[in-house]
C-alpha cells in the first residue's frame, strides 16, 4: 500500500487552475456558523429565528512564502479558490483579506488567508 505524506498546503485560483504551494504552518482554525437571532413573541416569549444553512471558514497558515506569490495571493482576494491542506481537506472559498509578517529568511513571509466556503460543484 503506498501512503502519501503532504507538508504542504495548496491555494488553486478556480478560474485558472493557477496555484499558489507553500509550507503548511501551525494555528489552522475551523468554524462553522448560522445567522440568527433571538427575538420577543406574544406573551413574552423568545423564539430563536435562523436562516437556512450553514457557513464554514478555515484560516490557513502559509509558511515560507515569496514576494511573488505573496503579490499572486493578493491578486486573488474576493475570487473563488480551492485550498487543500496537508490533512488532505479540501475546500472551496473566497478570502477577503491576506495578513503577512517577515519569516525568519529576509525573502519569505508567513502568511495567514481566512477562506470562507461557498457553495461550489464540480462538473
Amino acid at each position: 500500500m503506498v501512503a502519501v505524506t503532504l507538508t504542504r498546503t495548496f491555494v488553486n485560483l478556480v478560474a485558472t487552475g493557477e496555484s499558489v504551494i507553500a509550507y503548511t504552518g501551525k494555528g489552522r482554525s475551523r468554524a462553522y456558523s448560522q445567522e440568527g437571532d433571538v427575538q420577543r413573541f406574544a406573551g413574552g416569549r423568545f423564539r430563536a429565528i435562523s436562516t437556512e444553512g450553514v457557513a464554514g471558514s478555515q484560516t490557513f497558515v502559509l509558511k515560507s512564502v515569496t514576494a511573488t506569490q505573496l503579490a499572486t495571493l493578493q491578486l486573488w482576494i474576493g475570487q473563488t479558490v480551492l485550498v487543500r491542506d496537508a490533512r488532505g481537506r479540501r475546500m472551496f472559498g473566497t478570502y477577503f483579506e491576506v495578513t503577512y509578517a517577515d519569516a525568519a529568511s529576509n525573502i519569505y513571509y508567513d502568511v495567514s488567508i481566512s477562506v470562507k466556503e461557498v457553495t461550489y460543484f464540480e462538473g
